[in-house]
C-alpha cells in the first residue's frame, strides 16, 4: 500500500473534531507502480503520486453507496459496508469501545469489525483527501452489491467480539437477527404472558430474537404446584424452553447489540401480526433511531411499544447528560417517528382474561404512506407524525461545518 501525502492529515483532522468519527479513506488498485522507497518518496515530495499510480479502478460497490446514501447521511443499517475495504482510522477509545479486531477471524476481519463500530454508533466520514494505492494483483470489483439484508452468508458465519459493549452476547455462535425483541414479563399472570409473547413470535417479520426478562434464578429447580408465588414464571419458562427464538435474561438489555434494532414491547400489550414489519419499515424510510407505536386513544407517550435503532441508543447512552430522556437524546441524534395505531395494530392485553393469539390472516397490502402530506394509513387505525427533530442535531451540526452547506431536511416522526 503506497499512501498520499495528506492521507494521516486529511483523516486525522476529523478525529480532532469529534472522539467516534471513523474515516474512511479512498482506496484504489495499480498493478505496478515504484518498487523503491527512495522513488515512492520522490514521487510524493513531486506531486507525482497520483499521475503514476491512478488507473480509475476502485471498490465499486463503495462508491455505489456513498452515491446512493450521501455519503452515508442516508445509510440504513446497511452502511457499515462502507468500512469493507476502506483504508480507515479511528481513535483508540472507539476501537476499545467497539471490542476491537477479533483476531480469530481468518477472513473478513474488517466486515465484522464494520458492522460492530456501526452498531456502536461510529459516525462513518468518507474523506476523499486521503487517498491510498494497493499496488500488485488484487480483486478490485464485485459482480453485485451486498444483500438489502445484511443476513449474508458471510455475517451468518461472523458474529460480533465477546468483549464489545462489554454485555452478554445471548446470539454469540448463532446468527444474528435483524431485531431483538424484549419484554419485561415480571410478576404478570401467564395468559398475559402468552398474549405478548405469542403474538412477537406469529410476527410477519421472523428475523428477530425474544429475551423474556424476570428473576429466572428465583424460581428455583423444583416442579410447578398449586399455590407456588412463582407458578406463572414457572409456566412461562416451561412453555417456551423449547421455542430457539426465545432466551431468559434476569435483566432488560441496554441496546439491541449485535441487532441493528431494539423492541421493547410491555407484557400488557400485543402486537398485531404486521406491526412489527410496518415499524421497520417507517424506521428505514425515515432513518430515524426511535420509532414508537401508540394506541390512537393514548393520551401519553410512554406507554407505547418502542422500536430503538442499536447504532443510535447505543451513541445516546454514551453522550446523555445527567438527567437527559434517552429517547430525546435519540431524537436529536437520529430522529423520532410516531405512529398512532387502533386495536387492530395494538391491542390492550389487560382487558381481556384470556389473550390467546389471534388466526393469522390471509397476507394482504395494509400499509399506504403519502410522500405528500408525509403520513401513514392503514385500514385499522391511524397515523400521526409528531416533529420532533429537523435533523441539526449533535452531530449534525459539525458535518455540516466541514461539509459545507445544510443537510437536507428531513421530518422525523
Amino acid at each position: 500500500m503506497v499512501t498520499c501525502p495528506e492521507f494521516v492529515e486529511a483523516q486525522a483532522r476529523w478525529h480532532h473534531t469529534h472522539a467516534e468519527a471513523v474515516t474512511l479513506g479512498r482506496v484504489r488498485f495499480a498493478d505496478t507502480g515504484p518498487t523503491d522507497a527512495r522513488d515512492v518518496i520522490a514521487r510524493a515530495r513531486t506531486r507525482t503520486l497520483h499521475d503514476t499510480l491512478e488507473t480509475g479502478r476502485h471498490h465499486e460497490w463503495v462508491e455505489h453507496l456513498l452515491r446512493d446514501s450521501g455519503d452515508l447521511r442516508d445509510a440504513d443499517h446497511l452502511g457499515f459496508h462502507a468500512y469493507v475495504g476502506s483504508a480507515a482510522g479511528l481513535r483508540r477509545s472507539l476501537y476499545e469501545a467497539a471490542g476491537g479486531v477479533d483476531p480469530d477471524l481468518d477472513l473478513g476481519q474488517d466486515t465484522e469489525f464494520g458492522y460492530r463500530l456501526w452498531q456502536a454508533g461510529a459516525v462513518m466520514v468518507p474523506e476523499r483527501a486521503a487517498t491510498a494505492w494497493h499496488v500488485g494483483r488484487a480483486a478490485t470489483t464485485r459482480t453485485r452489491l451486498p444483500s438489502e439484508r445484511f443476513r449474508t452468508e458471510v455475517l451468518a458465519e461472523l458474529m460480533p467480539h465477546p468483549h464489545a459493549y462489554r454485555e452478554p452476547l445471548p446470539f454469540h455462535r448463532r446468527r444474528v437477527p435483524l431485531v431483538h425483541a424484549a419484554v419485561d414479563v415480571s410478576g404478570a399472570p401467564y395468559d398475559l404472558v402468552r398474549g405478548c409473547v405469542d403474538r412477537i413470535l406469529d410476527s410477519a417479520e421472523t428475523d428477530l430474537g425474544l429475551t423474556l426478562v424476570a428473576d429466572w434464578e428465583g424460581i428455583g429447580s423444583g416442579s410447578a404446584h398449586v399455590g407456588d408465588p412463582q407458578l406463572d414464571l414457572r409456566l412461562v419458562q416451561a412453555n417456551y424452553l423449547g421455542e430457539p427464538r426465545v432466551s431468559f435474561a434476569s435483566t432488560m438489555p441496554r441496546t439491541g447489540f449485535p441487532s441493528p434494532f431494539l423492541l421493547r414491547v410491555p407484557v400488557a400489550w400485543g402486537l398485531g401480526q404486521v406491526a412489527l414489519s410496518r415499524m421497520l419499515a417507517s424506521a428505514e424510510r425515515a432513518r430515524a433511531g426511535l420509532t414508537e407505536l401508540f394506541p390512537a386513544t393514548s393520551p401519553t407517550r410512554d406507554a407505547g411499544v418502542r422500536l430503538w435503532r442499536t447504532r443510535a441508543l447505543a451513541r445516546a447512552l454514551r453522550v446523555r447528560g445527567d438527567g437527559e430522556d434517552l429517547g430525546d437524546v435519540v431524537a436529536e441524534l437520529h430522529g423520532r417517528y410516531r405512529i398512532h395505531a387502533g386495536e387492530e395494530t395494538l391491542t390492550d392485553l389487560s382487558l381481556y382474561r384470556s389473550v390467546p393469539p389471534p388466526p393469522r390472516p390471509a397476507p394482504e397490502a395494509r400499509v399506504r404512506f403519502t410522500e405528500a402530506t408525509g403520513t401513514e394509513a392503514c385500514p385499522d387505525h391511524e397515523a400521526e407524525h409528531v416533529p420532533e427533530t429537523d435533523g441539526r442535531g449533535r452531530i449534525g451540526s459539525w458535518l455540516r461545518a466541514w461539509r459545507g452547506g445544510p443537510r437536507r431536511s428531513r421530518d422525523h416522526d
